[in-house]
């Protein structure tokens, strides 16, 4: 989790110029705040996780951390070209 977390803050920091231009300020920072949600969603989960050693704690963690890993995290922010 902290892997997808520094990588998905690098991707914001060097894609915020190029999202702001190309999606729109607005997009750009609802999308972070979706990361940053789910990022601490999953923590908690994580941590609580920890404390109790729940197995339905255990597949929400999972389940809620591949959703933000496929939609989500490290988004690339800007222009992609014509095709």
């Amino acid at each position: 989790m902290a892997v997808v977390s520094a990588l998905t803050i690098a991707s914001f920091i060097l894609g915020w110029k190029d999202g702001v231009e190309y999606e729109g300020f607005m997009d750009t920072v609802a999308l972070a705040m979706i990361n940053f949600l789910l990022a601490a969603i999953t923590l908690v989960i994580l941590v609580l996780h920890r404390v109790s050693s729940s197995y339905v704690l255990s597949i929400t963690f999972h389940a809620i951390l591949f959703f933000w890993l496929a939609w989500f995290a490290m988004p690339l922010l800007g222009d992609f070209g014509e095709g």
